[in-house]
Parts: C-alpha cells; structure tokens; sequence
C-alpha cells in the first residue's frame, strides 16, 4: 500500500509574486481615498480666506494626485476593473509554504466600519465643537489618506518602477524624509517630531515590503485618530 503524501510534505504552493508586489488598491482604500478628497475638497473651499482651507486643498491634490498617478503606474486604471482577492492566500510563509488566510477582506472591511463608527461617535458627543472646530478635526483625520497616497503610493511606486535593493532604500529614505519635511511645521517639540520620523520610516517600509496601500491607510488613521481625540480633550 502507498503511504498518503502528508500536508507537510507536499511540494510549495506556486506563487505569482511579480504580481502580488503591486500595490493593488482594495476597495476599501478607493472609498476612503474618494471621502478623504472630497473632505479635503469641502473644507478647502469653505474656508478659502484662511491657511486651513489653503492646506486642505494641497491635501485634495494630494490624495487625487497620488491615487491617479499609482494607478498608472501599476496599470490598474484610474477606474480598476479587478480588485485584489485576499481570501486565497497571502505572502505570509513559514519556509516555502504559505499560510492560507481567509475572510481577510472582511476583517479589513470590519476595522473600516470600526472607525468610522468611532469618528462618527466622537463627532456626535463632542458638542462643545464649533463648525471650524469639527472641521479641523476632520481634516486631521483624512489627511492620513490622501498622504498614504502621496508619501507611499505614488513616491514608492515612482522610484521602484526598477525594482530592486537600492532604489527600494531610495524609495523608503525619500518617503520617510519628506514626510518628516511637510509635518515639520505642525509640531513644537523634539518628541513629536520623532514619533513623525518613526511613523514615516515605518510605514515606508511597510508599503515597500508589502504593498498593501489600504494596510498603510489604516494604521496612519487609526494613529490619527489618537491624536485628534487627544487634541479634542485638551479643547
């Protein structure tokens, strides 16, 4: 009798890692790049007259910007007609055998609706607000999406158009730099300047590993709403 062939013991699963490498929007990083935009559009041009309304609508041309031009370059469409399905399997592997993962597209779609769900509730009960208070708050928010999409879409994607070690050091070393660069102004202290740099570097490297726009999207947001609630109580 032949011995069954164990699970282990079956040859690597084949993987098409030229593709997986491209950072593929998801659905969930095309809704949020769309709401971060028309935010950034909303606020801009309420507030014209001032430096605010001036900086939401640098961050609009950011978003849209960054978003338009990763598109092309991954040639996806501005449009993509297919989305990545990360029910079958990730780049997650112990040696040569991947982990299948499934109901990823869930979890994320979950975490989505989890945030949302807290803005919206810190919105709703913070009702000392102003109209330019809220507004603020909401630009804090989703300038985390329409800078993912400049600082990591479209800089990482520009200078790994070749793709290997140095221009990936190039890449993550610009990304981290000028995002340290554009932030600069916002933060008064030495310490604040260096969670920026950590946050800069690490999510540069995280998009140069994984190419997970949406991965990148969530973390800059959920770090952004720490620091708007925070904001928000020393009101």
């Amino acid at each position: 009798m032949v011995d069954k062939v164990k699970a282990w013991q079956k040859p690597p699963i084949e993987i098409d890692n030229a593709k997986e490498k491209r950072g593929y929007q998801s659905k969930a990083s095309v809704i949020m790049v769309i709401l971060a935009v028309g935010t950034m559009l909303f606020i801009g041009f309420r507030n014209l007259d001032t430096s605010w309304g001036v900086y939401a609508l640098m961050q609009a041309g950011f978003g849209a910007g960054g978003y338009i031009v990763m598109q092309l370059i991954t040639g996806q469409g501005i449009i993509p007609k297919e989305f990545p399905t990360f029910d079958s399997y990730t780049l997650i592997k112990v040696g040569n055998y991947p982990f299948r993962i499934k109901y990823l597209n869930n979890f994320v779609y979950a975490v989505l609706f989890g945030l949302a769900i807290t803005v919206l509730g810190q919105v709703l009960v913070a009702y000392k607000l102003t109209i330019s208070t809220t507004e603020q708050a909401l630009y804090f928010l989703f300038a985390s999406v329409c800078e993912e999409m400049l600082f990591r879409g479209l800089l990482i994607e520009l200078f790994t158009i070749i793709d290997n070690l140095l221009t990936q050091i190039l890449a993550i070393s610009a990304s981290a730099i000028l995002f340290v660069v554009v932030h600069v102004n916002y933060y008064g202290s030495a310490v604040a300047i260096v969670s920026v740099i950590i946050l800069g570097a690490t999510l540069a490297v995280d998009y140069t590993y994984f190419r997970n726009i949406t991965a990148c999207i969530i973390v800059h947001f959920i770090i952004n709403i720490i620091g708007t609630v925070d904001w928000l109580i020393s009101l």
